[in-house]
């Protein structure tokens, strides 16, 4: 058991150290929040691309069926859905997931 004096003296020594315990708890608040706030921007475009993957997939899927079915010539629908909707969406989000995040 440690006498009154210690106790004191532990106190006083704890109570130097606050400002800097103050900065470190602000600090780790600060890093928790950019943490958080990369997890969310990754979540939206992790969410985004695996949407308009699947409605990318439908369209070729449905162009492919058509073709088959219908014997039709595919390959230009296919490739204008590739440079038309593909390749602007893929910019899109990938300028979202590292665009620069400024606050005033």
């Amino acid at each position: 058991m440690k006498t009154p004096q210690e106790l004191r003296q532990e106190l006083a020594r704890l109570e130097g150290q606050e400002p800097a315990l103050d900065s470190q708890l602000r600090n780790l608040a600060a890093d928790y929040a950019a943490l958080q706030a990369a997890k969310d921007r990754s979540g939206i475009a992790r969410t985004v691309i695996y949407t308009y993957a699947g409605a990318v997939a439908a369209a070729l899927l449905y162009l492919l069926v058509e073709g088959w079915k219908f014997r039709q010539p595919v390959f230009a629908n296919i490739g204008e859905v590739i440079k038309i909707a593909v390749l602007p969406v893929t910019f899109l989000v990938l300028g979202f997931y590292f665009g620069s995040n400024k606050r005033d």
